[in-house]
C-alpha cells in the first residue's frame, strides 16, 4: 500500500508541476519588433523581426539571454527554448542579424589562420575585420541589440531594459548570456573571447574547422579570453559531424570541465559536464537542428525532449526531472543473449508510454506504444541492439541485448 501511495504521490506531484509550468509558460509575453523600427539606420536583414520574451508574472533573475539563430534562420526558430528561459525568469531576445553563406566555404580551405575569427567579429561588432564580408557599424549584432534595448526601454520604461547597457550605452556583457545555434554558436563563443559575458551556450557548434590544416582554428585556444571558459557550455547531436565537433570542443579547452556526457543515458545534472550530447534517433536532416530548433526538436507527451538539458545549460534547477531519476531504473532484459527469432521480455516496476529497438548502427527496427513487455524478434540479425523506453515523465531509459 505504501508503494502504491508513494507512486500516486509522485504522479500527483508531477501533474501539479506540469500544470504549474503550463501556467507560467502562458504568462510569457512574446513580442516581435522589426530591426529598422528600433533605428532607421538599420537597413539590411530586416525582413524578419527580433523576438522578445518576458515573464509578466515575475522576474526571478535580472539577466538577459540573447539567442543568435543560425544564418538565415528566423528569430522564432527556437521559440520553445526561448519561452522556457523566459518562464524561468530570464529576459530573452532572439536577434535577427546579418547572416552569411561565405564563412565556411571561405575559411575551410583558407591559409589565413584568423579567417573564421574575423568573420565572427565583423558580424558581431560591425567593424572591418574581414575582407570577405561587409557589415557596417549600424548593422552588426551589438548595434542591433543596443538599439532594441533602447527601444524597449522607451516602450516599457518600468521594466529596466537599460540594465543591460552601461551608463555610456555600451552593452553590459556581464549581465548577458550569449547563446546561438550553428554559426550563431560560433558568434557567441567569439563574443565570449573578447568580452566578459555571464555565460555562453553553444548549440550544435561552433562549427569552425580548417580542412587546410585539418585543425580547429587558432582563435579557440589562443589569446587572453575575457570570459572564463568555465562559463562556456555546449550541446550537440552525436551524429552531427561529432569527430570534428569533439576536436573543436577540445581546442576550446572544455575537457577541463567534464568529458562529453550523453544525456540519453546520464540524468540531470549530467555529471556537471559542460559538453552535452544526444544520440536520440532523429531524421538525418534534423541532427544539426534538433538540439534547439522547434521544427527538429523531438516532442514527447507535448514537452520538448531536451527541456531538462536546456534548463541545465541555463543554470535552472530542473525539479521534475530530478524527481524521476531517483525512482526509474532501466528495464532488465531476458533472456540475454537471445536466439534469432525468439522473444525477449522486459522486467521493470515503472510503466512506459513508448518503446523502441535500435540496432548498433542506429537503425530503428521495432517500435510500439504502451507498456508492452514482450517483444517478438522478427527479422533481426546477429548483433547488439538497444531498447529505449519512454516514460510519461519525459525520461528515457536504455537497455541492451544481444542476438546470437
Amino acid at each position: 500500500m505504501s508503494f502504491i501511495l508513494s507512486r500516486f504521490t509522485r504522479i500527483l506531484l508531477l501533474f501539479i508541476l506540469i500544470f504549474s509550468q503550463n501556467l507560467i509558460l502562458a504568462s510569457v509575453r512574446k513580442e516581435s519588433v522589426s530591426p529598422s523600427h528600433t533605428d532607421s539606420q538599420i537597413k539590411t536583414f530586416i525582413s524578419d523581426s527580433h523576438r522578445i520574451y518576458f515573464n509578466l508574472q515575475s522576474q526571478q533573475r535580472n539577466q538577459l539571454l540573447v539567442y543568435l539563430p543560425a544564418s538565415f534562420d528566423e528569430a522564432n526558430s527556437s521559440n520553445a527554448f526561448c519561452t522556457i528561459a523566459a518562464a524561468s525568469g530570464y529576459r530573452v531576445i532572439s536577434l535577427t542579424y546579418p547572416g552569411t553563406d561565405k564563412m565556411y566555404s571561405t575559411c575551410e580551405h583558407s591559409t589565413d589562420p584568423p579567417c573564421y575569427e574575423n568573420f565572427h567579429r565583423e558580424i558581431a561588432e560591425g567593424k572591418n575585420y574581414s575582407s570577405w564580408i561587409q557589415v557596417d557599424s549600424t548593422e552588426g549584432i551589438f548595434y542591433r541589440l543596443k538599439s532594441l534595448l533602447i527601444y524597449l526601454n522607451k516602450k516599457y520604461p518600468q521594466e529596466g531594459w537599460l540594465d543591460y547597457l552601461t551608463s555610456s550605452l555600451d552593452i553590459n556583457h556581464g549581465r548577458i548570456i550569449w547563446s546561438g545555434h550553428s554559426d550563431g554558436a560560433g558568434h557567441a563563443a567569439v563574443i565570449a573571447k573578447y568580452y566578459a559575458v555571464l555565460r555562453a551556450i553553444c548549440f550544435s557548434g561552433p562549427k569552425d574547422f580548417s580542412l587546410h590544416y585539418y585543425l580547429p582554428p587558432i582563435w579557440m585556444h589562443t589569446g587572453s579570453w575575457k570570459t572564463d571558459k568555465k562559463n562556456i557550455y555546449t550541446f550537440s547531436h552525436i551524429s552531427d559531424e561529432y569527430l570534428f565537433q569533439k576536436e573543436i570542443w577540445d581546442s576550446l579547452g572544455l575537457m577541463k570541465y567534464g568529458v562529453p556526457v550523453n544525456i540519453d543515458q546520464v540524468p540531470y545534472p549530467y555529471q556537471q559536464s559542460h559538453q552535452l550530447v544526444t544520440a536520440y534517433n532523429v531524421a538525418i536532416g534534423d541532427r544539426h537542428g534538433c538540439t534547439v530548433q522547434d521544427q527538429r526538436t523531438p516532442i514527447l507527451q507535448g514537452v520538448p525532449l531536451f527541456e531538462a538539458a536546456w534548463k541545465y545549460l541555463l543554470d535552472i534547477m530542473s525539479i521534475s526531472t530530478s524527481l524521476q531519476y531517483a525512482v526509474i531504473k532501466s528495464p532488465k532484459v531476458y533472456p540475454n543473449p537471445v536466439q534469432i527469432g525468439g522473444n525477449i521480455y522486459l522486467d521493470a516496476e515503472e510503466s512506459w508510454s513508448k518503446l523502441e529497438v535500435v540496432s548498433a548502427k542506429g537503425e530503428m527496427v521495432y517500435t510500439s506504444n504502451g507498456n508492452n513487455k514482450k517483444i517478438t524478434l522478427r527479422g533481426l540479425t546477429i548483433g547488439l541492439y538497444f531498447i529505449r523506453t519512454y516514460y510519461p515523465t519525459n525520461q528515457i531509459k536504455t537497455s541492451k541485448f544481444i542476438v546470437n
